[in-house]
């Protein structure tokens, strides 16, 4: 096998950000064959008349974007970690009875995505148009991202400061549009593994890629 196809049932917009980041984890956890993502967008399911439930949405994933690997995303939010894999893998015990059973690996930042996007001040100035920019950005600590109480106001705040724009331009300024910029700039996420929810994820994805044997693809 010398390429991995993964499919990613999308819990939101920022979904688009974490493609850089989990195609940077496979490759990390031993697969050095071609990998490439797909998101399907969960506004996508109301018109399909598939209902919204986690395991409707699985089950239409897997029918349209057929994948070697699939990835569930759901933020915490206000959950645990523990909560969130409960339900995710209540959904997918649904879900293999009905369908062929393929390598699953659950994705749940803690509190939200946005958490794992701010720690490089180049990349959010990137994101905001202006790489040049100097206006000190401040980041939260490393070890403080998984504390905050909302990722996602801190990031577009910094993406938005970061484009340099006067008052009067910053109003019609979108920063939630600009904000998958941020991983497409970088190329190594290493620094991420200090968060428990992203170290964990990696582990889970190094244990499918070893039991499904593709570590030493090439």
């Amino acid at each position: 096998m010398t390429e991995i196809y993964y499919t990613i049932v999308s819990d939101g917009t920022s979904d688009r950000s974490l493609i850089p980041v989990l195609d940077w984890l496979i490759k990390h956890a031993g697969f050095a064959g071609t990998v490439e993502g797909t998101i399907v967008d969960y506004r996508l399911f109301k018109s399909k008349n598939t209902g919204n439930h986690l395991a409707d949405r699985i089950l239409y994933a897997l029918e349209y974007f057929p994948c070697d690997l699939l990835l569930i995303h759901r933020d915490a939010e206000g959950r645990s970690r523990a909560e969130r894999l409960q339900e995710i893998t209540n959904a997918l015990q649904v879900v293999f009875p009905i369908t062929q059973e393929i390598p699953s690996v659950c994705v749940v930042p803690v509190r939200m995505t946005e958490a794992w996007l701010l720690f490089s001040e180049d990349a959010i100035r990137y994101a905001a148009g202006n790489l040049s920019g100097r206006i000190p950005l401040a980041l939260p600590a490393p070890d403080t991202l998984e504390q905050l109480p909302d990722p996602k106001v801190v990031l577009h705040n910094l993406i938005k400061l970061a484009s340099g724009l006067g008052a009067r331009r910053k109003q019609s300024f979108m920063p939630y549009r600009f904000q998958h910029r941020v991983t497409e700039y970088m190329n190594d996420f290493s620094q991420l593994r200090t968060l428990p929810s992203f170290s964990a994820l990696e582990s889970d994805l190094i244990n499918v890629i070893r039991n499904e044997n593709w570590v030493s693809c090439s």
